[in-house]
């Protein structure tokens, strides 16, 4: 068995500049290529039907609900479905790669990564043909 190599501060600092650049498109070709429906249809109903009947039994003063995603990495899909209920919805995020993906997409950018399939999908789930209605209440 061989020695194991003591990684230091400078590789490690490299390592994740390294990371943070080219982790949020992999991540994005992994897992956002197309709809996960089942997904969708889940994040839909614990937000359009479970979380409001959660809310009427709290007192939270008439109150929007808060929705922090935390580790959302470069996507926005566990959020379109949490627009319905609310406009505060906080989401952090570590890798400023991932960072920097969302907001390629806020700020509309030619090179942002499409989310009209999800929002496609949604307009199904809602009933709401027009999906840019949709975006813009998930930018807002």
């Amino acid at each position: 068995m061989g020695e194991q190599e003591v990684v230091g501060p400078s590789e490690l600092r490299r390592m994740h500049e390294t990371l943070s650049d080219f982790y949020p498109v992999a991540y994005l070709n992994a897992w956002a290529q197309g709809v996960r429906e089942e997904w969708a249809e889940f994040l839909d109903r614990v937000f359009s039907c479970h979380i409001p009947q959660i809310i009427q039994h709290l007192d939270n003063n008439n109150e929007e609900p808060t929705v922090i995603d935390v580790g959302c990495g470069p996507s926005i899909c566990n959020v379109i479905s949490a627009s319905r209920i609310t406009k505060r919805i906080y989401m952090a995020e570590l890798l400023e790669g991932n960072r920097r993906e969302l907001k390629k997409w806020l700020d509309r950018k030619e090179d942002c990564w499409n989310w009209g399939p999800y929002f496609a999908f949604q307009g199904v789930l809602e009933l709401q043909p027009n999906i840019e209605l949709i975006a813009d209440r998930v930018r807002s």
